[in-house]
């Protein structure tokens, strides 16, 4: 559109010099600049209509933009932890809210993975943490950080655990989505000083982040 205008201006130009060469004067000059003007507009209105256009075409439904993320905890082989991992939009990132069963009383690490591929009876298949900071498959070798941590479920003497937080930098949408990932919790607490990964141990669970039906007004 920008373009556009900056030729016909160009034009302008010329036809106004022209112009002020040849009998007629200012007339001439007024009609050329009311018709050099005209053409502008038409440009413009061609140009901004051609925009539009393509932002209807490939602008996404509001029912095709995820606003709820939710992953059903399936156990592993020779474990008994089944839960539920909500996640919805927060000012800095995401909010989890997770409720678990069948765990053993004491904490349990649970994070984010890579892959949302459960199908490995071990949870293996679901792959290393996911890094919402930068690579998850080669995170710098001095990072000082757990990635994709949800936290720690802490669990009763009765096996359940519920945990509510906001995980920064986690998104429903683009390039570092968690749709499509895994919730894997783990058999021990993150260890802080064992970075990247927080040497939680065996794989108890495993549930692939999937977009969830909208809550109801």
């Amino acid at each position: 559109m920008r373009a556009n205008s900056l030729i016909t201006a160009g034009a302008l130009a010329g036809i106004v010099a022209l112009a002020g060469c040849t009998e007629g004067g200012q007339q001439n000059v007024d009609e050329m600049q009311q018709q050099a003007q005209e053409a502008v507009d038409k440009a413009q209105a061609q140009a901004q209509a051609k925009v539009d256009e393509l932002m209807a075409r490939y602008k996404p439904l509001d029912e095709d933009v995820p606003q709820r993320a939710v992953a059903k905890l399936y156990p592993t082989n020779g474990n008994k932890v089944t839960g539920t991992v909500t996640f919805t939009p927060a000012e800095n990132g995401l909010k989890v809210h997770t409720e678990a069963s069948g765990l053993t009383p004491g904490k349990h690490g649970y994070h984010l993975h890579i892959y949302g591929d459960c199908t490995a009876a071990d949870g293996t298949s679901a792959g290393t943490h996911f890094n919402l900071k930068g690579s998850s498959l080669n995170p710098p070798k001095d990072i000082d950080r757990i990635t994709g941590d949800l936290g720690n479920l802490d669990a009763g003497e009765d096996g359940n655990a519920t945990h509510e937080a906001v995980i920064e930098n986690a998104k429903l949408t683009g390039g570092k989505s968690i749709v499509g990932r895994a919730v894997i919790v783990h058999e021990k607490p993150n260890d802080p000083k064992q970075p990247p990964i927080g040497a939680a141990g065996s794989r108890l669970a495993c549930g692939v982040v999937g977009i969830g039906k909208p809550e109801a007004e």
